[in-house]
């Protein structure tokens, strides 16, 4: 699984893929002030949630 992430901040960006279960399967970012990236995240198939937070506007695109 692909994600391509921007964030527009000063602060703290994380964000991490949860099962379907809520629990954590893979922490994906974890960055400061503003990013423009792509990460690979290798996964089983099944049902995830992204948990983002951050301070600032972001966007995240999952292939």
């Amino acid at each position: 699984m692909t994600f391509a992430m921007t964030h527009q901040g000063d602060g703290n960006v994380r964000m991490t893929v949860l099962d379907e279960t809520g629990r954590r399967a893979t922490g994906v970012l974890n960055d400061r002030n503003a990013v423009d990236t792509t990460t690979r995240a290798e996964l089983s198939p099944g049902i995830y949630l992204l948990n983002v937070r951050a301070a600032g506007q972001w966007t995240v695109e999952v292939e």
